[in-house]
C-alpha cells in the first residue's frame, strides 16, 4: 500500500514564503455549491440562490487542513503510453491513500484538469473515477503546468508532480514541488533532491514510501 503524502515544513525562497500560513481559526471560499442534506444554513448564500432558483450554499476549506496536490503530465512527448498507464497508476495510489488518510486533495493535469476533493473513501472514489477519463490528450509544446494555474499561488500542503524521465518542469517549478517522480527509463543526470526515479508504479510505490518513513 502506497503510504499517503507527508506535509513538511513551510516552504521558502529568497523571496521569502511560497505560501501564506493559515490564521488561526480562518477558513478559506472554496466554492459555491448546491445545498445538500446537512450543510449549515448559515452557509447559505442568498444571492446565488436567487440567481439560481436553488439554495445554495459557501463550501469552505480550512487552510490548515493537510492538502496533497498532485500534477499529472499529460503531453505524449514525456511519457510513452505504457509509462502513461504507470504514472496513472502511481497519481491513483498517491490520491487515494492521501484522501483515505484525512487530507484534501487535489487532481491537475496539463490538459487542464483541476479536480479538488475533500477527504475520505467516497470523495477518494470521485479522483479515480476522473483518472479513468485521463488520456495523453495535451499538445506537445504544452506547458507542464497549465498557465492559468501557474500565475496564482503554490497551492497549500504538498505539491506532487508525476512525469517523464527528462522533462522540464518549466512554470510548474514556480510552485516548487515537494516531489518529482519522473517514470521511465532513468535520466542521464543523477537524481536530486525531492525526485523519484522509478521504471514503474509498483517501483515508484516502493521508492515514495522509503521517502515518507525516512528510508530512502
Amino acid at each position: 500500500a502506497v503510504r499517503p503524502a507527508r506535509a513538511g515544513h513551510p516552504r521558502h525562497h529568497h523571496d521569502g514564503p511560497i505560501t501564506d500560513p493559515p490564521l488561526r481559526g480562518s477558513a478559506d471560499l472554496r466554492a459555491v455549491r448546491q445545498y445538500v442534506l446537512g450543510d449549515e444554513v448559515r452557509h447559505l448564500h442568498w444571492k446565488a440562490s436567487a440567481r439560481t432558483g436553488r439554495l445554495m450554499v459557501r463550501e469552505y476549506a480550512d487552510p490548515a487542513q493537510l492538502r496533497c496536490t498532485v500534477l499529472l503530465d499529460t503531453r505524449p512527448r514525456s511519457l510513452t503510453a505504457a509509462a502513461f498507464e504507470e504514472a496513472v497508476e502511481v497519481v491513483a495510489s498517491l490520491l487515494f491513500a492521501s484522501a483515505t488518510a484525512g487530507q484534501h486533495c487535489r487532481l491537475i493535469t496539463t490538459t487542464g484538469t483541476d479536480t479538488p476533493v475533500d477527504s475520505g473513501l467516497r470523495v477518494a472514489r470521485v479522483v479515480l473515477d476522473e483518472l479513468c477519463l485521463v488520456t495523453q490528450d495535451a499538445v506537445d509544446d504544452a506547458p507542464l503546468l497549465p498557465s492559468p494555474l501557474a500565475a496564482g499561488r503554490r497551492p497549500g500542503g504538498v505539491v506532487v508532480v508525476v512525469t517523464g524521465p527528462d522533462t522540464d518542469l518549466g512554470p510548474a517549478r514556480r510552485w516548487h514541488p515537494d516531489t518529482v517522480i519522473r517514470l521511465g527509463s532513468p535520466p542521464s543526470g543523477a537524481a536530486g533532491a525531492g525526485q523519484i526515479t522509478a521504471v514503474d508504479a509498483a517501483d515508484a510505490a516502493a521508492r515514495w514510501n522509503a521517502l515518507m518513513t525516512g528510508a530512502a
